[in-house]
């Protein structure tokens, strides 16, 4: 697989990757598209499979309840349709792949949770955002601040062309002006009848 080309791709479209381990308790805020609205769908599950972790392409596999019913879903690592990914709870295990959990049932899916108060409730996808690399946040804030400068000198621009236009016009009016000013001159009774007696 080009790795370095799904790098530039991730970077471009700013993909960020969660830093989310087997064992975590997860509530995942997804944007869901019905027709033209759009709404947040919560879940909360228990992580049980992270493949290659911190990478570009990597993907986690989560597990909980739907309406009664015990669902699993796979997103990557990197899926930018998330709004928030709020860390609940981290329990202790041994082994990366918890599929054991999947024929637990009671107190046998009991695990030891080892959460800090600090970490309860943090936004991992905040996290992400700020273990980004400073030449990328550059980058970002470049482009950010590039647009509103465009913005600022497209009107500055639009003014000192407005300024420009002004005095030309003006110009043009004067020019007109002066032309109808001479031919209703012309056109008085007074040299009407000096014209009659050159004649």
């Amino acid at each position: 697989m080009y790795f370095d080309r799904l790098k530039t791709l991730y970077t471009k479209n700013k993909y960020h990757v969660l830093p989310i381990k087997s064992g975590m308790v997860l509530e995942l805020h997804e944007n869901v598209w019905e027709w033209d609205t759009k709404r947040v769908q919560k879940f909360k599950w228990l992580v049980i499979e992270v493949k290659k972790p911190n990478s570009a392409d990597g993907m986690f596999t989560i597990r909980g309840q739907v309406a009664g019913m015990t669902v699993e879903k796979i997103y990557p690592l990197s899926f930018p349709k998330f709004e928030k990914v709020l860390l609940l709870d981290i329990y202790r295990i041994r082994q990366s792949r918890i599929f054991f959990m999947r024929d637990k049932i009671g107190k046998d899916a009991k695990l030891k949770s080892i959460i800090s108060a600090e970490d309860k409730d943090k936004d991992l996808l905040q996290v992400a955002l700020s273990a980004l690399p400073v030449e990328e946040v550059k980058e970002e804030v470049k482009e950010e601040v590039k647009e509103e400068v465009k913005e600022e000198v497209k009107e500055e621009v639009k003014e000192e062309v407005k300024e420009e236009v002004k005095e030309e016009v003006k110009e043009e009016v004067k020019e007109e002006v002066k032309e109808e000013v001479k031919e209703e001159k012309n056109d008085t009774p007074e040299n009407k009848e000096e014209d009659k007696k050159d004649a």
